[in-house]
């Protein structure tokens, strides 16, 4: 897997799918998208990406949160390394960042610079200013920039959502 710190970095050759989200857990649900995302993209012969953040966004969209992430970067890291992803964008979350519209995230990122075919999220993902972006506007865009898009559905256990909010609450 190859580590990217920035996205003016990739430089792949063919088109991609992309996994997107914060995956500050990799938790069972994250690892559900990692593997659906690598599965589907060797299927249709696409670079695999795992497009996440450096540092937690609601650190920087409310001032006065931290949020301690369940997984340190090396650690994180490590475990996407034993997988067969191809690359892992580290970004990081500034103000700038904060204030993309999720259409121009859609348009300039994942078009433009990812040459995204396939996005790979969970049910309750949303990216963009204020996190306007949801899934069923990914979808949508997904229509109009001629690119799929797989949700992966909640998982439960013990008739609990796994989520890294109920995990950090433990």
């Amino acid at each position: 897997m190859k580590l990217l710190s920035i996205i003016d970095q990739f430089n792949g050759k063919r088109h991609t799918a992309v996994g997107l989200g914060m995956f500050d857990g990799l938790h069972v649900g994250h690892m559900e998208l990692v593997n659906k995302l690598v599965e589907n993209s060797q299927l249709n012969k696409l670079d695999s990406i795992i497009y996440t953040f450096k540092n937690h966004p609601g650190d920087i969209i409310n001032k006065t949160l931290f949020t301690k992430l369940l997984t340190t970067e090396r650690k994180k890291i490590e475990i996407l390394n034993k997988t067969d992803l191809d690359y892992m964008i580290l970004q990081e979350f500034d103000e700038g960042f904060s204030h993309i519209l999720p259409e121009d995230f859609v348009k300039e990122i994942l078009v433009k610079k990812l040459r995204i075919k396939l996005a790979v999220v969970g049910f309750n993902y949303r990216f963009g200013y204020r996190g306007r972006g949801d899934v069923n506007l990914l979808k949508k865009l997904g229509n109009q920039y001629s690119f799929d898009v797989i949700v992966i559905p909640p998982v439960m256990i013990d008739n609990e959502l796994v989520s890294s909010t109920l995990i950090r609450s433990y």
